[in-house]
């Protein structure tokens, strides 16, 4: 069939007003985006080069005969790490940036979390490990240093992570710089491994996290992940959502679906769906059709917050993509015959100061969402076309729903 404007006669056009996502199942990175988190966690690795990606800028040796190197032989995240290798002065170690312009401001007073991978090569000597961070006042007295425990990491261990709480005790004023060590306790040559360095505000140690790597944060998932500049030199933010509080919960994925007729607003309708010739191959049917804002009281406008269609729980538009639409008309013996059902796929707006106020639906067919779907492998038996369409419709990664209207097809 060709595109076509739907000619006059007795049609009703219908959209789910519901507040439900109905017959497809969400997967996890998209369910924050179709129904969102009540409950969110944001944070902030202060580390301006925490995993040594691209450079070892921002660190240097401390130590006399100490190197560090960027190694892409082994690494906790990502392709590369820093290998520090330490001559015989004890404490010596990697260590950020210490000069004035280069170190870290926090709070004093407040709780700090400070944490580091580290990994002794095979065939290395053990290592006795530990952070250390170094405190400025304002007017560049330095307190007292603090130091962790020491861990003795063997060869045998793989990556073990360091870690320990901070609490900058400042002076005259609460603002406090900090620079921050990996070092070795021993005064003997050492080599030992360094990646995934995590500085945050925290009270309690959480998972490590940069603008492009995060390890798994048992209960939430991420939302957005970022560098707060240049990327591998600059602070990196992360949001998580607690996935106990993801709204998605709330929805009814039970195929039942609210429908409003929105026919009387309805301006023009277009359709598009099967194919010209027998060559052509399939593709996804569409439908667009315009509403007339104006005429319908506002109650398509994504703002007015009294619509029926405005989603009062999570106080954002109702009108949301991937909502169930469907258009029929009715024959002599007054049968709705359907005609198009899909799913929105797009909204346009158009505002007009004194004028006509309208919205563009965009809409396609389910091949759309059938066309996203990754099946898994399977051996199917000889079929006709019209058996093995429904076997690839019942498979569960693609749990088409069954029974007409959705499925109506003879070979």
């Amino acid at each position: 069939m060709a595109t076509s404007i739907v000619q006059s006669g007795n049609y009703t056009l219908e959209i789910d007003a519901g507040f439900n996502i109905d017959g497809f199942t969400l997967d996890d990175s998209v369910k924050g985006v179709l129904a969102g988190y009540t409950t969110t966690k944001s944070r902030t690795n202060l580390i301006t080069n925490p995993n040594f990606e691209i450079n070892t800028t921002g660190w240097q040796a401390l130590g006399t005969g100490t190197t560090i190197t960027r190694i892409t032989t082994d690494s906790y995240s990502g392709s590369a790490c820093l290998q520090v290798t330490t001559g015989t002065v004890a404490n010596s170690a990697a260590i950020t940036l210490s000069s004035s312009g280069n170190r870290t401001p926090v709070t004093a007073g407040l709780p700090y979390y400070l944490s580091a991978w580290v990994k002794v090569p095979s065939g290395q000597p053990s290592c006795s490990l530990r952070l250390r961070t170094n405190e400025y006042q304002a007017d560049g007295t330095q307190n007292a240093a603090q130091v962790s425990s020491t861990t003795v990491v063997n060869d045998t261990d793989g990556w073990v992570r360091l870690s320990f709480a901070d609490t900058p005790t400042g002076g005259a004023t609460p603002t406090v710089t900090m620079s921050f060590r990996i070092e070795i306790t021993t005064s003997v040559a050492r080599t030992y491994l360094v990646d995934a360095v995590l500085f945050e505000q925290s009270s309690t140690l959480l998972p490590y996290f940069d603008g492009t790597y995060a390890d798994t944060y048992t209960g939430y998932t991420m939302i957005t992940q970022n560098w707060q500049g240049q990327t591998g030199a600059s602070q990196s933010v992360a949001t998580w959502g607690l996935d106990s509080s993801n709204t998605t919960s709330q929805y009814t994925l039970d195929g039942t679906t609210s429908y409003a007729d929105v026919t009387g607003d309805t301006l023009n309708i277009t359709i598009n769906r099967g194919r010209k010739d027998s060559g052509d191959q399939f593709s996804a049917g569409t439908m667009s059709f315009t509403l007339s804002d104006t005429a319908a009281g506002g109650v398509f406008n994504p703002f007015d917050s009294t619509s029926p269609y405005f989603n009062q729980n999570l106080n954002v538009p109702g009108l949301a993509p991937l909502r169930r639409v469907r258009l029929y008309r009715y024959n002599s013996s007054n049968v709705a015959i359907p005609l198009f059902i899909g799913r929105v796929v797009n909204y346009d707006y158009q505002f007009v100061l004194g004028g006509l106020d309208t919205v563009t639906v965009y809409c396609a067919d389910d091949f759309y969402l059938l066309a996203q779907t990754n099946m898994d492998e399977f051996n199917p038996s000889a079929e006709t076309s019209g058996q093995r369409i429904e076997t690839v419709l019942d498979l569960p990664e693609v749990d088409y729903p069954s029974g007409a209207p959705y499925r109506d097809w003879e070979t």
